[in-house]
């Protein structure tokens, strides 16, 4: 038997007497994580709960609210049934354990210094609950919804392995590992700058070497696989690709 089914149990049971209702209410839940899968208001009123019962606890859990503050302009006789009632028709989706727990936060101040005991205060503590317990199904949401992948530790076996795949991909589908940057090309000195390095103003030295590292680096986003490395079927060789760039 699932959590809403009990509850809609010990509702069915309950009568209106004070022993049960306050052995009721003494089991509500007093943590949002707590009371997430708790169903709301509406589904007790779908499900056949009846109203007058509903309204009476919410009233109950008001009264005894109400009496943990000595604030002036506490409720008035007959005002907390009033408030219950507008909960019910405003707020359905909240439960029955959702204002227990936004009352006992609301009288201990969590939500704000209290100076007055009514709809208006509690309607400011039931916003700011609502925002909190948002938060907290999200993060349930996010946990409930986490994957935890374990990847195997690479040896050398396991290294060997993989770069055997990948030749034999390569040699499957025609393709050629992506030429890395030569000793010939790093070495500013000795190498001539190229035709169109010159077109873009650059120097021998580490300006000419930080701009052949990055054609290197476009030229690997643009012509080669992204998960293996190596030159799509039909690309130009990084030599070839770099005189392109001088009509580009």
């Amino acid at each position: 038997m699932n959590i809403q089914q009990t509850y809609f149990q010990q509702l069915q049971k309950l009568e209106v007497k004070p022993t049960e209702i306050n052995a009721f209410i003494g089991d509500l839940k007093h943590s949002i994580s707590e009371a997430v899968n708790i169903p709301p208001i509406r589904e007790l009123l779908n499900q056949g709960q009846k109203k007058g019962i509903i309204e009476g606890l919410i009233t109950i859990l008001i009264v005894k609210a109400a009496n943990r503050l000595s604030v002036g302009n506490n409720l008035k006789p007959g005002q907390a049934e009033d408030i219950a009632l507008n909960i019910i028709n405003d707020y359905p989706l909240l439960s029955i354990d959702d204002i227990n727990i936004l009352l006992s936060n609301g009288t201990k101040g969590k939500y704000g210094e209290i100076y007055r005991m009514d709809i208006s205060v509690i309607y400011n503590w039931i916003r700011a609950y609502e925002e909190e317990k948002a938060e907290v199904v999200e993060t349930k949401l996010k946990t409930d919804n986490k994957t935890e992948v374990n990847f195997p530790e690479m040896t050398p076996d396991t290294e060997l392995k993989i770069d055997e795949f990948l030749n034999k991909l390569s040699q499957a589908q025609g393709l050629r590992m992506m030429d890395a940057l030569t000793k010939k090309e790093l070495d500013d000195a000795k190498k001539p700058i190229n035709s169109v390095a010159k077109s873009k103003g650059l120097k021998f030295g580490s300006e000419y070497y930080n701009w052949l590292l990055e054609m290197k680096s476009k030229y690997g986003r643009e012509c080669t696989d992204m998960f293996t490395g190596r030159v799509k079927p039909g690309q130009p060789t990084f030599q070839e690709w770099i005189k392109i760039q001088e009509n580009v």
